[in-house]
């Protein structure tokens, strides 16, 4: 223990623990209803409190700030040291008025001089042990949050994206047994039927110069020449695959994509429109989109992740401080 308080000055003599009741090698007081035990050993302060315990190599210390929380009534001090080239810190509390805390804050400062920032402002003071004002963690967070969120609600995209196979739907057995739309080799279809555009519902999207025009209608086999059958198939069209609706009333072949994953499929909204136009919509019903390829889903999908990832690494880059350095 004579080597501990030698360590700023090694012509320091040395001393031993009863030759220097102040600077003993055990200190033990109370915090609420813990015990807390610090013992110096060697190069090393351990600290233990409760179940928590610290292992302080007092050779990287570099800095002691001591605060007493005079309306909670406890004293804390924060110990902020260099381990495996980062900076940590240990705050080590006790009831206010326990000697022995205050002989081992004296012990500390006897055996480190240099390392007693206790007079500067709290700000100040936690800033040189390394903690600053951090607003780039919050926005990583955020930002990886967003991306997490944006990667999950965007499976059905990813899913589509990675679906390379094709069916050709059989229309007319799926107005006899819808559930064949759940047992399809792929979502990407091929089909024709007869597109009904006097129960059609034209939505627009957006405004001014940006408006968007949408198509929705049922979609029937060729054979079903009466409108009183609840619409299984409905077809959405919106900016190229427009050019396409004569040639799909007519009953071309044409291509699009089934969305039937999850939460896809007809909004409420869209749902109640079409019901307002006596429009009437089985319960097992499904939408396909057209002028839509899965590798276009695929392209949304990652540009969504690669968008918010670059922006996330730039914001980070750009608002994180330099480590701090002793």
């Amino acid at each position: 223990m004579s080597d501990l308080f030698s360590l700023d000055s090694s012509n320091s003599p040395k001393q031993s623990p009863k030759q220097s009741p102040k600077h003993k090698s055990h200190y033990h007081f109370r915090y609420s209803i813990f015990n807390v035990e610090l013992e110096f050993q060697e190069t090393q302060l351990v600290v233990q409190m409760g179940i928590k315990a610290h292992v302080i190599n007092l050779t990287t210390l570099f800095a002691l700030y001591r605060r007493d929380l005079k309306s909670q009534g406890i004293s804390e001090l924060t110990l902020a040291f260099k381990h495996k080239n980062k900076i940590k810190r240990a705050r080590i509390y006790a009831d206010r008025g326990e000697a022995e805390f205050d002989a081992f804050v004296d012990a500390l400062k006897a055996l480190k001089p240099n390392i007693d920032i206790s007079d500067l402002p709290e700000k100040k003071a936690y800033e040189h042990m390394g903690s600053q004002d951090q607003p780039w963690l919050v926005i990583l967070g955020l930002m990886s949050f967003s991306i997490v969120l944006i990667a999950i609600l965007g499976l059905p995209l990813l899913l589509h994206g990675l679906d390379h196979g094709q069916w050709k739907l059989p229309l007319a057995e799926v107005y006899q047994n819808p559930k064949l739309l759940n047992q399809g080799p792929s979502r990407n279809l091929i089909f024709s039927g007869h597109l009904d555009l006097e129960q059609a519902l034209t939505l627009i999207e957006g405004k001014g110069d940006e408006q968007q025009k949408q198509i929705v209608a049922p979609l029937y086999p060729k054979a079903v020449q009466s409108k009183k059958q609840p619409a299984v198939v409905l077809v959405s069209l919106k900016g190229r695959a427009l050019k396409h609706l004569n040639s799909l009333q007519q009953g071309q072949v044409q291509q699009g994509i089934l969305r039937n994953i999850w939460w896809e499929g007809l909004g409420e909204q869209t749902k109640l429109k079409l019901k307002e136009k006596g429009v009437k919509i089985s319960d097992q019903s499904v939408l396909i989109e057209m002028g839509i390829t899965q590798r276009d889903d695929l392209q949304l999908y990652l540009s969504f992740i690669l968008v918010l990832s670059l922006f996330t690494t730039i914001a980070v880059l750009y608002l994180k401080p330099v480590n701090y350095k002793t």
